[in-house]
């Protein structure tokens, strides 16, 4: 592949590690997917890693406790440490758990230093789960090997809570050097990027690419949010919240939610368009360079030789040819709505044509 086509899809997939002056620490170090490979990745909808690095707010003997009772289900599931021994009930783990309590010293209470983190590393329903574990330890050794840790994994047949392959991991952020462990942004994607070339090495196809460049650009749910929705689901609270439902004759959503909802039905009650917001102006002139460099890079690979190189720059034109607009959830809301009525509207003139050309018939 010449220069001229790599330069052009880093420019549209770039690497995680920016280049800058000074030192790079041993994580920036990791290796990374190349464009080339992301490229394909985004056109043939490869699944996207997921690597939840967990706030480092364990500040206390008890709280790290309790996230090893939760991982294991109570000591159900067998944990395993970073030199590969095996750890089977609650008094195994307990043993290193209190190693960890000594040599860190960790408080039974709250003094603000954290000590540890969760992380966990997530692909979809129908992930070969042997090459999964493979994948997640070669993760672990290679960008945690200076901590100690205890992983254990999730699937379908050993928690029934589970849908889809994925691992926990206790992290102990002192190292030996009794130096905490702190992440900048561009070592977050390092390690999202090569849990993908991990995955890749034992046979799981597996991208990493920002949604933005997958065309996706409403914002997902946040983890907030997700844990309200999570919680209004719960037994205890269904009752309660229907009850006050029931007595307010409205369902409970947050405020944030509710105005959307407000904003949506005015927009259909007045039939108008609701105007962009100020960030869907700067997502739709950021979508505009985005449509530009994918388009040279498409231009780019339709020139080469290679008829590899050709698909490649035909399923990246049709793939950003078609991408979805750039526009808020009550934009797409009233979008969906208009569509569905024109719809009914068509077909309602096509089925008084049939009438009448069946009634000119007789």
């Amino acid at each position: 592949m010449s220069e001229k086509i790599l330069k052009t899809l880093d420019d549209l997939y770039p690497y995680a590690i920016r280049k800058t002056k000074g030192r790079v620490s041993k994580i920036e170090r990791l290796s990374t997917l190349n464009s080339y490979h992301k490229a394909w990745g985004v056109v043939r909808k490869t699944p996207e890693v997921m690597v939840k690095l967990g706030r480092s707010d364990v500040k206390d003997f008890p709280h790290i406790k309790a996230i090893a009772d939760y991982i294991s289900r109570n000591g159900k599931l067998t944990l395993e440490d970073k030199d590969g021994n095996l750890y089977q009930g609650k008094d195994e783990y307990s043993e290193i758990l209190k190693n960890w309590r000594t040599q860190n010293e960790i408080p039974e209470q709250d003094e603000g230093k954290s000590f540890a983190r969760r992380i966990i590393l997530s692909m979809p329903k129908g992930t070969d789960e042997k090459s999964f574990e493979s994948a997640c330890r070669l993760w672990a050794k290679d960008c945690l090997g200076d901590y100690d840790y205890l992983m254990t994994f999730h699937f379908e047949y050993s928690d029934k809570k589970t849908t889809h392959p994925h691992c926990h991991i206790l992290l102990s952020t002192l190292g030996k050097d009794k130096k905490r462990l702190h992440l900048t942004n561009v070592e977050r994607a390092v390690l999202r990027e090569h849990f993908a070339v991990c995955l890749n090495r034992f046979g799981i196809r597996a991208n990493c690419t920002t949604r933005f460049v997958r065309g996706r650009t409403q914002r997902p749910a946040t983890q907030q949010e997700f844990n309200a929705a999570k919680r209004f689901k719960a037994n205890k609270e269904r009752a309660q919240v229907y009850a006050i439902a029931k007595k307010r004759k409205k369902t409970e959503l947050t405020n944030n939610q509710q105005a959307r909802i407000n904003e949506a039905s005015e927009a259909i009650r007045q039939g108008k368009d609701i105007p962009d917001h100020p960030a869907i102006k700067k997502l739709k002139k950021k979508r505009g360079d985005l449509l530009n460099k994918a388009k040279t890079a498409a231009g780019e690979l339709l020139q080469s030789q290679n008829p590899v190189h050709q698909e490649l720059g035909q399923r990246m034109s049709h793939f950003y040819k078609n991408l979805e607009p750039v526009e808020s959830q009550q934009q797409k809301i009233v979008r969906v709505f208009n569509e569905q009525k024109a719809e009914r509207i068509r077909r309602m003139q096509a089925m008084k044509k049939r009438k009448k050309e069946q009634g000119n018939a007789r």
